[in-house]
């Protein structure tokens, strides 16, 4: 895998990775490719799970309330196909 290229400000767009049907994403990547390999990535740990690559404006910023990392538990439960407690 590539070195981790995350987004600075003086770039005109962005990619992140969404997990789809869920508000958590990942990334903010100047290199579409290292996006798509973080995907595939993901397919392997979560194969449940559906995943895209999408680009978005430089100036794009998300929080831990969408970032994937944060909700890992949430995630796993998906992926199982139990039903996450409410």
């Amino acid at each position: 895998m590539k070195e981790n290229t995350q987004i600075n400000s003086t770039d005109q767009v962005g990619w992140i990775v969404r997990f789809v049907g869920t508000p958590f994403m990942d990334g903010v990547y100047t290199e579409e490719e290292f996006a798509v390999q973080i995907k595939e990535h993901m397919e392997e740990k979560y194969p449940s799970l559906r995943f895209e690559v999408a680009d978005v404006p430089a100036d794009f910023r998300f929080s831990d309330d969408i970032f994937w990392a944060c909700h890992q538990d949430e995630i796993d439960v998906l992926n199982s196909g139990r039903t996450y407690p409410v």
